[in-house]
């Protein structure tokens, strides 16, 4: 698509932080099939400061690793493994390992499925199963990042991902400058939130859960609905100026979120039309904001969740739509 390209925001953060922040998004999903999640650093120096973009980096793994776990039957293990292969300057070559024991893929789906969208393999052995937009997105992410990702499988032997990943590490000093800075900057747009009533569109759980905590810290009172549908019908059934805000996923079961947009945009009531009404995708394409846009809603925020983004373009969207109101 040239009309939409996905493009990273890198930012110093500590190197353990960004691993322990991943394993732990997994374990709680890999909780309820009863998987073992394990977490294996060969050599590499977790403990160090890394310029990178961590939403894309969380985003490639955690498709990777939920992946995993969803083609992992119950008791079984995923296995994320990190390596360092050598350094170049402050640059470290890495090698990061996403193994499982679930049921594979055959040679011909590796060969033309696997990383292509909402690929699905039609098996005697195995259930039916689909990619998604996930793997296409978490390579497409890796390239971007100019890394490499690669994949070896076999029918009922599970699979294994590896990605060549290099990251630049920041010295201790410099780290901690642009964190405070980048700090500062995010604790304004959070002390804005204080009080405000925002309505979560979003049908998976965990991420709803994710954003629900974020925002409480701010001091934001939310409500969490799980589809299109009962998101419509929480804003109908809301007096008017209940809700400053909603956050609305785009890909949703029932009624997906471009649909919702449009039925509360053509409400007749004084904040059908001036809500703000935020995206939320996993798809950061330049084209998904046109179409969101388009549905009538105000802004866009990539998943996973970009916590000094959220708060910023939240407090943007507030600030606009309380000028609007005193005009």
């Amino acid at each position: 698509m040239e009309s939409g390209k996905m493009t990273l925001e890198n930012q110093v953060v500590y190197g353990s932080s960004l691993t322990d922040g991943i394993i732990d998004i997994i374990r709680t999903q890999a909780k309820r099939k009863d998987i073992e999640i394990q977490f294996h650093n060969l050599n590499a120096n977790l403990d160090c400061y890394i310029r990178t973009d961590p939403v894309r980096v969380k985003q490639v793994f955690i498709n990777l690793l939920s992946n995993a776990v969803k083609f992992t039957s119950e008791g079984g293990l995923v296995l994320c493994e990190v390596e360092c292969q050598g350094h170049t300057d402050m640059t470290s070559h890495c090698v990061i390992k996403v193994k499982d024991t679930g049921i594979g893929m055959s040679e011909e789906f590796l060969k033309n499925g696997v990383f292509k969208a909402f690929s699905q393999e039609h098996s005697t052995d195995t259930v039916n199963q689909g990619t998604g937009l996930g793997l296409l997105i978490a390579k497409m992410l890796v390239e971007l990042m100019g890394g490499t990702i690669e994949v070896e499988s076999e029918l009922g032997s599970g699979t294994e991902f590896i990605v060549h990943m290099d990251f630049e590490r920041v010295e201790k000093a410099q780290a901690e400058q642009e964190i405070h800075e980048a700090q500062a900057e995010s604790g304004s747009a959070m002390d804005s939130l204080k009080g405000c009533k925002i309505l979560i569109v979003e049908d998976y759980q965990l991420n709803a859960e994710i954003a629900t905590k974020l925002l409480q810290k701010a001091g934001c009172i939310v409500t969490w609905k799980s589809n299109g549908q009962e998101g419509v019908e929480e804003f109908e059934q809301s007096k008017p100026h209940d809700y400053d805000l909603i956050l609305m996923d785009m890909r949703m079961p029932v009624m997906d979120g471009l649909e919702a947009t449009k039925r509360i945009r053509a409400m007749d009531r004084p904040d059908a039309k001036k809500i703000p009404i935020i995206a939320m995708t996993a798809n950061a394409y330049i084209a998904d904001m046109e179409i969101s846009r388009e549905a009538g809603m105000n802004a866009h925020i990539s998943k996973p969740i970009n916590l000094k983004r959220m708060y910023e373009t939240i407090a943007m969207q507030l600030q606009t739509s309380h000028e609007s109101k005193e005009k």
